[in-house]
């Protein structure tokens, strides 16, 4: 069978890009934001590589993140080891959903890391921790906002997140199954 030069460098250029996919490992760790470029520092290599989005969508994406926030993606290093091109995010975390925010329904929500959070009881300014239910959660990027995954015990959520300030945060939740809108939340963080 013949192959017409132009037909080898598409055929090259086809295998070098599933060989890079196929390849993509996972990365975890902080967004640091320096001159207007996106770096990530992976703690345990204890080592920050500059982020290029495969696709545009996912560098809007990467550009919506805040310096200290948390990403999980899946990405090559080029072949200096000083960048990776990234192929998709899994989740992000938010730093400032981090910590323990009250809002009017007399509860108290406490974002522990940037996949598990609590709701416990509230009393006066003080959160009952002993009486608390716990759920896991996933943060996924959208163009118009964020997209909140929620996992309980007995139930599932699917939200949307938007950071009003450092001390405001509304969150909207669904029925995973209807779509129907549960209820609108508005926290505001807890002095600490």
């Amino acid at each position: 069978m013949y192959f017409s030069p132009h037909m080898k460098k598409i055929f090259f250029a086809l295998m070098l890009f599933f060989f890079q996919t196929a390849t993509a490992l996972q990365f975890d760790g902080d967004i640091v934001k320096l001159a207007g470029k996106n770096y990530i520092f992976v703690k345990s290599e204890n080592k920050k590589y500059l982020l290029s989005g495969a696709s545009p969508i996912v560098a809007m994406y990467l550009n919506k993140l805040n310096d200290g926030d948390f990403v999980s993606i899946d990405a090559n290093k080029t072949a200096n080891f000083t960048a990776m091109n990234v192929n998709s995010i899994n989740y992000v975390g938010l730093r400032d959903l981090l910590g323990t925010w009250t809002a009017d329904d007399q509860f108290c929500y406490t974002f522990n890391t940037h996949t598990d959070f609590s709701i416990s009881a509230q009393i006066g300014k003080t959160c009952l921790i002993n009486q608390r239910d716990d759920y896991t959660y996933l943060i996924n990027p959208n163009s118009q906002q964020w997209v909140m995954l929620v996992a309980g015990q007995f139930s599932s959520y699917v939200g949307d997140v938007a950071i009003v300030g450092k001390k405001n945060v509304e969150i909207d939740l669904y029925n995973s199954q209807t779509g129907a809108i549960l209820r609108h939340l508005s926290l505001k963080k807890l002095s600490e």
